[in-house]
């Protein structure tokens, strides 16, 4: 039936803003499923003629607006809601003055804190801009509630990202399938010298991602410290005075290099040319730089938070974001594995391209042929539970990584 398959995706109109995971995805998908005689529109408004297609896909529940959802009715429609939590992103907010400062600054630091202190000012800053968030979250999430309903189908990128949209949002028995991030197969092995060329040869440490809050290269910074082992950051300034206040750290560090936004090969590159991957983020739909590390061979230490042991396992190493001794531990007891080829064939073999594809048409098919089973709570609960204690690989499959 894919011959005869019409699907319309929308994204948000941001997207094309940065090169990041979720436009990578987005691109590689579309173009496997039209290899596999799907039609794909894209765009960040809905087609002018929506008889065209069979199916509206949702990228995000950011492109979601709830005006459009009258011109819909009566056609089926899924969502990839790409939904992390971002609850805790404002505790990080309002720390910027308090990480380390250049120098000479420490006495102006300790007197503006004294000043805050016996004024109250900061509290009452602080207070005020809870209040204005709790509001947008209340509006937001009501704008949200009144649309999540309307969808036909969830695709969520793992099995906690879906219990977390059940947690945050009433649905009621939501029917969903598992598509996975993945790798793109095609390019995988088209690998510059730009590592050779550029960086340390010795064991290093790399972490790959725009540097930022969510990422957490502060805490990573900071558990490196006291370690010889050179860091590698490779992914631009995404937020200048968080990116300031990780180079002001990294200072303090010998064998601490930034590397800008860097070509495809060249970060292959540095994948295998590393031999430990860190992204100890505060949040992931399981992040696409984690599995391309490790199916470039890097021994993984990821955040626990995001879903990513239901990919791999045993095949990474994982991380408590909030603790820089935890993560600190993880990265010496990666730094002392070998080469991680077990991983890497594991990655290639079941987390391809064509394989999420091929999981993302089955459920394109069972949408439109009435197919679709809800979960229970229950059963939901069961399948969370089954995913984060093993490796789901597509077809229902379930391997158990090597001890």
């Amino acid at each position: 039936m894919a011959g005869d398959l019409r699907v319309f995706i929308k994204y948000k109109s941001a997207l094309f803003s940065s090169r990041g995971g979720e436009l990578v995805h987005l691109e590689n998908m579309s173009d496997c499923l039209s290899r596999k005689g799907v039609k794909i529109g894209m765009g960040d408004r809905l087609p002018d003629k929506l008889s065209d297609y069979d199916i509206i896909h949702y990228f995000n529940l950011e492109a979601c607006e709830e005006s459009e959802f009258k011109e819909l009715k009566g056609i089926p429609k899924a969502l990839t809601p790409i939904f992390p939590c971002g609850n805790s992103l404002f505790l990080f907010a309002d720390l910027y003055e308090e990480w380390p400062r250049p120098g000479g600054l420490e006495l102006a630091d300790r007197l503006r804190y004294f000043l805050r202190r016996v004024t109250g000012l900061q509290a009452g800053r602080i207070t005020r801009a809870c209040s204005g968030l709790h509001y947008d979250h209340v509006v937001c999430h009501a704008r949200k509630q009144a649309i999540i309903n309307k969808f036909d189908l969830f695709t969520p990128s793992s099995y906690e990202e879906m219990w977390m949209i059940r947690s945050f949002f009433c649905i009621d028995k939501p029917a969903f399938e598992v598509v996975r991030n993945d790798v793109d197969l095609k390019t995988l092995d088209v690998v510059s010298d730009y590592a050779e060329r550029n960086l340390p040869d010795e064991k290093f440490v790399m972490c790959s991602g725009g540097i930022g809050r969510r990422k957490n290269q502060y805490m990573l910074a900071k558990a490196m410290l006291d370690m010889d082992t050179p860091l590698v950051f490779a992914g631009g300034d995404e937020e200048k005075a968080y990116f300031d206040s990780v180079k002001r750290l990294a200072a303090r560090k010998k064998n601490v290099f930034f590397l800008d936004h860097l070509s495809r090969e060249d970060l292959y590159s540095v994948y295998k040319a590393a031999h430990v991957h860190a992204l100890p983020s505060f949040f992931e739909t399981p992040g696409r730089a984690n599995l391309e590390a490790v199916a470039h061979e890097c021994v993984n230490v990821a955040s626990t938070i995001g879903g990513l042991k239901e990919y791999l396992g045993d095949y990474s190493l994982y991380c408590n974001p909030y603790s820089a001794d935890h993560i600190r531990e993880q990265i010496e007891a990666a730094l002392t594995k070998p080469p991680n080829r077990e991983g890497a064939a594991f990655v290639r073999k079941n987390l391809n391209t064509e394989c999420t594809a091929d999981v993302l048409l089955r459920a394109y098919n069972r949408l439109l042929n009435n197919q679709l089973q809800a979960l229970d709570e229950e059963e939901h609960l069961e399948s969370l539970l089954e995913a984060t204690g093993s490796i789901l690989v597509p077809g229902n499959t379930t391997t158990q990584p090597p001890a």
